[in-house]
């Protein structure tokens, strides 16, 4: 069964795709990708299902991730202005979704289209795979593979940090509260996600605090963008532990299902224009 009857006879949603693309001709990238980027994915969308477009702009449905270019000696760098871009390399991006309406228009959307346009420029789609060949799962199947264990963590692909709106502030810092408030807010805005056991974005901040211990911390700062929207964060690993009383069934549970909800949701600000990537590891 494909991944389009998947969505349409289950509505299995928790996707993550890997988009390949080349440039037409040889360029000099100018301007913002991440920008470029969410632009021709929210243009795919609209052109797929106006409501998904819709949805996925009301409730930041989608966590793009930063246009990549071709590893270099092993190392893989973030396109840029600046950067020049070859026919003969492939760059690439990263997009996951939860929710099945815009998944379903994010996967046909790609298999309608030949290319792109990034800024002023276009780019032929080379490639559209799912990650690790995973198919939509749905919150179920989240559910029982995340399981309930003490230790769990999670890898920052992108520049993560966490924004306070009420009090104008912002961090880099990725403390388990954070992550989990920022998880908790994307679970309860995604449709026909199931109500967590213990957490609500009521409570998490508190109980996390309390409950979660970093165990493991491996970060370095990074960057994505141009200025006047250059985006500075942390990449790297967070691998924390449940501690305390409270930290046994239920809770364990929560826990387990956001980190892996995080693959498909990303962590912190701005997820929709190349920051706050992430993976479950652990």
């Amino acid at each position: 069964m494909s991944p389009h009857q998947r969505l349409h006879e289950e509505g299995k949603g928790l996707c993550c795709l890997h988009i390949a693309l080349r440039p037409i001709k040889p360029l000099t990238y100018e301007g913002h990708p991440g920008r470029h980027v969410h632009a021709a994915v929210m243009g795919l969308l609209q052109k797929a299902s106006p409501a998904a477009n819709s949805s996925a702009h009301k409730d930041s449905l989608l966590a793009i991730g930063p246009l990549l270019t071709p590893p270099e000696g092993g190392a893989v760098g973030y396109v840029g202005p600046g950067t020049e871009c070859s026919p003969q390399k492939t760059y690439w991006f990263r997009a996951g979704c939860a929710a099945p309406e815009v998944t379903r228009a994010l996967l046909e959307g790609f298999a309608s289209e030949d290319a792109v346009t990034l800024g002023r420029t276009r780019w032929s789609i080379d490639r559209r795979d799912l990650e690790d060949d995973a198919e939509p799962l749905g919150f179920g199947e989240l559910a029982a593979r995340a399981g309930g264990a003490a230790t769990f963590g999670i890898q920052l692909l992108s520049p993560t940090y966490f924004s306070f709106r009420e009090r104008g502030a912002t961090t880099v810092l990725p403390q388990p509260a954070m992550v989990f408030r920022s998880l908790v807010k994307r679970w309860e805005g995604t449709p026909g996600a199931p109500e967590l056991e213990v957490l609500c974005q009521d409570n998490v901040t508190e109980i996390v605090g309390r409950s979660v211990a970093v165990e493991w911390l491996q970060l370095e700062m990074d960057e994505y963008g141009a200025p006047p929207m250059l985006f500075r964060g942390a990449v790297g690993q967070l691998r924390m532990r449940a501690v305390g009383a409270e930290a046994v069934g239920a809770l364990l549970r929560d826990l387990n299902v956001l980190t892996s909800f995080a693959s498909y949701v990303g962590v912190g600000a701005k997820t929709s224009l190349g920051c706050g990537q992430a993976r479950r590891i652990g």
